[in-house]
């Protein structure tokens, strides 16, 4: 996997950190043509509370892809969301 990009964020509690890299396609999702290669990315965004680390949280978007509509806004559609606090 590659970096792609990542941008941090000051919060009033800390930072908040978002990424996106290419997701490695796996033989087996390429050979039977299965829906999840249409997910080329991977995404996150983590949430670092420095005042109380217990309130740290974070989402990963392990198999997405990238929509853009026509405001120019952009957002993460995903096969399955995890959640970690």
């Amino acid at each position: 996997m590659t970096l792609a990009i990542s941008k941090m964020f000051p919060t009033p509690t800390g930072r908040k950190i978002r990424f996106i890299t290419n997701r490695q396609l796996r033989y087996g999702e390429i050979y039977w043509d299965t829906q999840s290669t249409a997910y080329n990315l991977t995404a996150g965004e983590l949430d670092l509370n420095d005042t109380d680390k217990s309130k740290s949280t974070g989402v990963l978007y392990p198999a997405a892809f990238l929509e853009i509509d026509k405001k120019v806004s952009c957002r993460f559609s995903s096969a399955k969301t995890l959640e970690a606090r």
